[in-house]
């Protein structure tokens, strides 16, 4: 099986509904060669609506089984996929109160996406931190 990295990044945290860039970078290894792809993807929405998709829209290009491992700097939905994901899934991403959870509909792709894997997050800055923010600042300028 192969490993496959996904690292997200995003131009701005600030909350609220702003116009972002928010960029994801897909590397596969094999026999010691990376082979990257990805993408800059601009929306408007907040943070946590941009990290989800980019992340599912990562996921979309993978086309083989494999082990999993996305790099965000979002505590907030690295937690709520390990506490609350499944629970939210099953719920049909309705609150106990019958109520939707805030940005239903990318949970909901997310999920769809991160179920057909085996996927370990990662938090908090990561090796392609950087170069990702300064890809999206030269995709700005185009």
């Amino acid at each position: 099986m192969e490993n496959v990295e996904i690292y997200i990044e995003a131009d701005k945290k600030a909350p609220g509904t702003l116009g972002r860039c928010v960029a994801y970078r897909l590397e596969v290894t094999r026999q010691g060669k990376i082979y990257p792809a990805g993408d800059v993807i601009r929306t408007e929405g907040t943070y946590n609506q941009a990290i989800l998709i980019a992340m599912y829209t990562a996921m979309r290009r993978i086309t083989k089984s494999c082990a999993l491992t996305i790099h965000i700097d979002n505590t907030y939905i690295a937690s709520m996929i390990e506490r609350c994901l499944l629970r939210w899934s099953m719920k049909d991403f309705m609150t106990g109160k019958g109520e939707e959870i805030k940005n239903r509909a990318e949970w909901k792709q997310f999920y769809e996406e991160y179920r057909k894997y085996r996927v370990t997050i990662e938090t908090g800055q990561h090796c392609r931190s950087a170069l990702m923010r300064k890809e999206i600042e030269q995709w700005k300028q185009k």
